[in-house]
């Protein structure tokens, strides 16, 4: 049953290197299905908590990027739920305790693409501090944390950047966005092959040129080229941001039609294609 379960997450996985969001919404359906039937057979206990709600979360990620903000949070909702009960349970589990971090901030950044008017969007930001503080501490009381728990940090204040940018809160925005490219340039000091890393510090600079804070070309000073495959949403959502740095306007198009022709309908997708012409043959 475990294999069984390893398996379709890595097929998933594997899915989404090449964006195809529909296989791997469909590998994920059968995931949170197998693990939900192992959870009931034991009857709720908390040996099955961690498969589950890590089968959730990444079913949420998949709706996230399918544009689906209902179904996203319904998984984070329950996927937190369970780490939250596991974590009652196991304090001393750091990586529970990371988890429950990355699924409220997750929940935050799907309330907030959701909120209306710029002034709705505060009570959420204000919420979204209070997180990132608390977890920020949390990583500063270990010595030996995962690089993984802090790219999750990172990816957090850049959602926060992206809230407090679209509630036209620039100053603050650009704040945090000092914030994660500090961090995401300390993961790579530490694994320079960490194509994540590379993939934020592209977003945290198109975010500081979007809101007129620097040229394209400084935006980039000291950010390496990106490692990971195009082929992928992420990929192609970096070599997008990349593009329009670099005033490449038909290696933009060619970025927007693959993640249009995928489906892919990511809030950060989203925002760019609201601010800049490359999308509007959708």
């Amino acid at each position: 049953e475990g294999e069984l379960g390893q398996s379709l997450a890595n097929l998933a996985s594997a899915q989404l290197e090449v964006c195809d969001l529909d296989g791997a919404l469909a590998t994920t359906e059968d995931s949170v299905s197998h693990e939900l039937e192992i959870h009931e057979q034991l009857k709720g206990g908390l040996d099955h908590h961690w498969n589950l709600a890590a089968a959730l979360g990444k079913r949420a990620a998949i709706h996230a990027a399918l544009g689906d903000s209902t179904s996203s949070t319904r998984d984070l909702t329950h996927s937190l739920g369970l780490l939250e009960a596991l974590h009652e349970a196991q304090p001393e589990d750091l990586e529970v305790e990371m988890l429950i971090h990355d699924r409220r901030a997750r929940l935050l950044r799907e309330r907030g693409m959701d909120a209306g008017p710029p002034g709705d969007l505060d009570a959420t930001i204000d919420e979204f501090t209070r997180e990132l503080s608390a977890w920020q501490a949390s990583l500063d009381a270990e010595d030996d944390s995962s690089l993984r728990f802090h790219g999750d940090l990172v990816s957090s204040r850049i959602f926060r950047a992206e809230l407090l940018t679209l509630a036209k809160r620039s100053g603050e925005a650009l704040e945090e966005l000092r914030r994660a490219r500090q961090q995401a340039l300390g993961i790579l000091r530490q694994s320079p092959e960490t194509s994540r890393a590379v993939d934020q510090l592209v977003k945290a600079a198109f975010l500081t040129w979007h809101l007129g804070a620097s040229s394209g070309e400084s935006a980039l000073a000291g950010v390496p080229d990106p490692s990971g495959s195009e082929r992928s949403c992420a990929g192609a959502l970096t070599g997008l941001r990349l593009s329009l740095l670099r005033d490449e306007s038909e290696s933009a198009e060619n970025f927007a039609r693959l993640l249009e022709r995928q489906g892919f309908a990511d809030a950060s997708y989203e925002f760019v294609c609201n601010h800049y012409s490359v999308c509007e043959a959708r």
